[in-house]
């Protein structure tokens, strides 16, 4: 098997690291050890939609010849924080929602780091 491509759906919106952190009503020592540590000041966020919604949103923004490539692809490997649902799982939502052939091999990877895509 040889990666030929690596597609990243991230969310427009963002929420503000230290803010998040003193709603949780962090130390200011805690929320600047975590934001150097770590090297995030914000955060994507799906803002009250499901999963399922962004990718909706997404498929209308991806050009056609992005669109095709991913209607042919032989492993989906999708890895999020923002699970909204189990069952079920993202994968076969996202083949649904791009039309892609269902012989494929589907993997979630929840709770994960989008760095493990590039790993």
């Amino acid at each position: 098997m040889q990666i030929t491509d690596n597609i990243l759906a991230v969310s427009r919106n963002s929420v503000d690291v230290e803010e998040l952190m003193r709603g949780e009503k962090r130390s200011d020592e805690e929320i600047k050890r975590t934001i150097k540590s770590t090297g995030f000041h914000k955060l994507s966020s799906l803002k009250g939609l499901t999963i399922n919604q962004v990718f909706k949103k997404i498929k209308n923004d991806i050009a056609i010849d992005v669109l095709e490539k991913i209607k042919n692809i032989d492993v989906l490997v999708t890895v999020t924080q923002s699970q909204t649902q189990r069952m079920p799982n993202l994968s076969s939502n996202i083949q649904i929602i791009f039309g892609i052939k269902q012989k494929i091999l589907a993997l979630d990877i929840i709770d994960g780091c989008n760095g493990f895509v590039k790993a």
